[in-house]
């Protein structure tokens, strides 16, 4: 029992001398003021999420059943969600989303693209 107590105590040792302790105790160095970063001038935020695309095209019934595709840009893209009044087959609309590769689905054509938002054009 006793071997198993010292790594803990030593972890415990090891753990503590870690810690930044107080900077301003005997011996302590006190650390050099840091900028405030919401004081900092920065670039407002990104008014799209990363990786999001705006397609506009005409929805058509994929190969299997349930499953709607829009070719934009060379590209064909499986829609995934969406309300359904407005992403139907043969609806123009313009959808908003980001491509899901990895997603998997029954549907056998199309990059998979989870929609944010749609409207009919």
């Amino acid at each position: 029992m006793p071997r198993r107590i010292v790594p803990v105590v030593g972890l415990a040792v090891l753990l503590a001398g870690c810690g930044g302790g107080n900077p301003t105790a005997p011996g302590g160095s006190t650390p050099a003021p840091t900028s405030n970063p919401a004081s900092a001038t920065s670039a407002p935020p990104p008014t799209s999420v990363p990786g999001e695309l705006t397609l506009h095209g005409k929805v058509s019934a994929g190969v299997e059943a349930n499953c709607l595709i829009m070719e934009s840009g060379g590209k064909q893209y499986l829609l995934v969600g969406g309300d359904p009044s407005v992403v139907k087959p043969g609806a123009e609309v313009e959808v908003r989303g980001v491509v899901k590769p990895d997603l998997v689905s029954t549907c056998q054509q199309g990059e998979p693209l989870e929609i944010s938002s749609a409207k009919a054009r």
